[in-house]
């Protein structure tokens, strides 16, 4: 919705890298004829009348899981930014983190600037939490800045994650008719973004070049 100010643009997410043990996953076994889930604990209560041996129970097992996919959604309020990420939710079954959301949830001012930027760190956190569990993640922070880009594509490589980006791009007059429509900001800030504000924003956002697209995967959708 609120795009961010021109030195927040500047900020660079900060990337915790956090301890990750692999999940245990139900063993399932076959005693008398029933099959027994368990998460590991021995199931010694049942070997004395049904002749089941405890060297005979399944090993308790871990699975690692497979790398996860993480899409980054770029560009300035009005384009179409939420549109893509809730579809891209539904067809890829991904999960979708926007600061705006959380800013509303929490009753934040979406103007705050400095509010915005710790929901992004906590997001960019929680999205690599998610992609080792092997998620697919859509982040709709806007990603004006290519250090922001650089950051998240590079942790998430480290995973061995997927990254794709999606930029979205529409003339000014355009999307500032778009907001002024939909009048979410007058109605949830008590402000609209301005027409000078987004012609500002335009001339800061970092839009990719062919080079940094080439560091990316080809989109899926």
């Amino acid at each position: 919705l609120v795009g961010p100010t021109a030195h927040q643009v500047d900020h660079r997410l900060a990337v915790h890298e956090h301890t990750h043990r692999s999940a245990h996953v139900a063993a399932l076994g076959e005693v008398g004829g029933e099959r027994v889930a368990h998460r590991g604990e021995p199931l010694i209560a049942l070997t004395a009348d049904r002749g089941v041996h405890a060297d005979q129970l399944p090993m308790r097992t871990t699975v690692t899981p497979m790398p996860g996919h993480l899409i980054l959604i770029s560009g300035l309020p009005g384009v179409g930014k939420t549109t893509l990420a809730t579809r891209f939710a539904v067809e890829r079954n991904a999960l979708r983190l926007c600061a705006d959301d959380w800013l509303i949830g929490l009753r934040i001012d979406l103007w705050d600037s400095d509010a915005r930027a710790r929901i992004e760190l906590l997001q960019g956190a929680l999205a690599l939490d998610l992609l080792r569990a092997g998620n697919t993640v859509v982040i709709e922070w806007g990603m004006w800045a290519r250090a922001e880009r650089d950051r998240m594509r590079m942790a998430a490589r480290q995973l061995g994650a997927g990254v794709e980006l999606h930029f979205l791009s529409a003339p000014v007059d355009e999307l500032y008719s778009r907001i002024e429509a939909r009048g979410l900001e007058l109605q949830l800030t008590g402000r609209e973004i301005t027409l000078d504000e987004l012609r500002e924003w335009a001339v800061i956002i970092e839009s990719p070049t062919a080079d940094e697209l080439a560091l990316f995967d080809p989109p899926l959708g």
